[in-house]
């Protein structure tokens, strides 16, 4: 299809303008719910990272963490020196039952989690230009999910 030349700076504008727009809409929430971290799951290790929607940028990327108490410690104490200047959300993929013990250690110590269809992150992932798929990747995908996502789990609670 061949467009003139006005046409097709009106559309450049349009597109332009709309993704200003949800930059914008993405700060908001950002100011309204804080930063969110996504946790990749694994049998041995998880790996997590924080990304703060209001930037667009990740405060802590890819922090890998044993799945025992000791992991589970390491990253509470990384949480916890940003939990006293943002809110935070963390999400992380259901994965049969690696996941039970890291939802139960963070719910006990009042951190909002929230999990996710594997099928929901996936096809999220399929939209990124990427093929690359790693578990630092993963746990990147996870928190930019959350930005967009965050409001409709949050209402299916």
């Amino acid at each position: 299809m061949r467009m003139n030349g006005n046409l097709k700076s009106y559309l450049r504008e349009v597109d332009e303008q709309a993704e200003e727009m949800l930059f914008q809409l993405v700060k908001q929430m950002a100011k309204d719910e804080g930063v969110l971290c996504g946790i990749d799951v694994a049998k041995y290790e998880h790996v997590a990272s924080i990304y703060d929607p209001a930037t667009g940028e990740y405060i802590l990327d890819s922090l890998h963490f044993g799945n025992n108490g000791k992991g589970f410690d390491s990253l509470v104490s990384n949480l916890s020196k940003l939990k006293k200047s943002y809110e935070m959300v963390i999400g992380f993929e259901s994965t049969g039952h690696y996941h039970m013990a890291l939802f139960s250690f963070l719910t006990g110590k009042k951190y909002r989690c929230y999990l996710i269809n594997p099928y929901m992150t996936s096809r999220f992932r399929s939209v990124s230009l990427r093929d690359a798929k790693n578990d630092n990747i993963d746990s990147r995908a996870i928190a930019v999910f959350l930005s967009f996502e965050y409001p409709k789990l949050e209402d299916e609670e």
